[in-house]
């Protein structure tokens, strides 16, 4: 009778213990935050769209050397990670032009 009792015991902890341990956890909730870094045209500038709520630009004209400068962008990208964004993606598009195109994308994540 007592060995009885005690089986019945642990297989309910063992129960226990695998039903927390297998315990789903819950998907990690970001914010996402966008940047396009375009060099030349209408459109020049940081144009960033935080979490799908703000949207700023940034004018590049004052302090841009050339359609081949990012820099305000880098340095925006880092500025950034400082407030605990990750980048997740980028990607450079360059066109060969007299007058030199360039524009940069890139995604940054932060947990909610």
């Amino acid at each position: 009778m007592i060995k009885q009792h005690i089986y019945k015991f642990t297989t309910i902890i063992a129960i226990i213990i695998a039903l927390y341990a297998f315990k789903p956890t819950p998907a990690a909730n970001y914010d996402y935050l966008t940047i396009l870094a375009q060099t030349t045209g209408n459109g020049k500038g940081l144009n960033i769209s935080i979490g799908g709520r703000d949207f700023k630009q940034i004018d590049l004209s004052k302090d841009s050397k050339g359609w081949y400068d990012f820099n305000q962008f880098v340095s925006f990208v880092q500025e950034y990670e400082g407030y605990g964004w990750q980048l997740e993606t980028s990607s450079v598009t360059y066109t060969v032009s007299p007058n030199g195109n360039a524009s940069c994308f890139a995604i940054m994540k932060k947990q909610k």
